[in-house]
């Protein structure tokens, strides 16, 4: 892992948290390692479109040697390049009463965004700003509004001039998400 802020999700199989965060609902107090598992509610906002995901009963594990709780990240819907803010709830029908914990900014880079460009189909759009346009695999290509990503498409070599036809492209520039 990068730094705690960054998840990548094909390598950190967990997100961890504080033991101490941990908090009984009755006596405010931290909750003993010693409870075994506790099941729980994460509810996860997307910061790139503000929509929200809620799993339900995710073991939530401790760890007495290292002080932590933990979650695997598998059993979160986490979406490359995307930013995400929540927190863990009780869920209905835990034996373990809790207060909610905060989960702090962080963002998924699975540090494959040219592999993913490499799998999905693509086009190239001939225009006043000729551009690449790449769609998920079951998007109809033919219409750059339906596109995933998009990059400017050049041709000449020194980024200024947009192809005029697809076999002159020599290279794109940056790719950047369809809004």
């Amino acid at each position: 892992m990068r730094s705690p802020q960054v998840i990548n999700t094909n390598f950190d199989k967990y997100l961890a948290f504080d033991g101490e965060n941990v908090i009984s609902d009755t006596t405010q107090l931290p909750i003993s390692f010693t409870v075994g598992i506790m099941y729980v509610k994460i509810t996860l906002m997307d910061l790139y479109d503000l929509t929200s995901t809620t799993v339900d009963m995710v073991p939530f594990n401790p760890n007495s040697d290292a002080g932590f709780w933990y979650i695997e990240t598998s059993k979160l819907t986490l979406t490359n390049r995307h930013k995400y803010v929540g927190k863990i709830s009780q869920s209905t029908g835990s034996d373990v009463d809790h207060r909610d914990i905060k989960i702090q900014e962080f963002t998924v880079d699975n540090d494959a965004f040219e592999d993913t460009l490499m799998r999905l189909p693509y086009e190239i759009v001939i225009g006043a700003t000729s551009k690449f346009v790449w769609y998920a695999n079951d998007s109809y290509l033919g219409t750059s509004t339906n596109g995933l990503y998009w990059a400017p498409a050049y041709q000449g070599g020194t980024g200024t001039i947009y192809a005029t036809d697809p076999s002159k492209v020599t290279h794109r520039g940056a790719v950047v998400p369809s809004i």
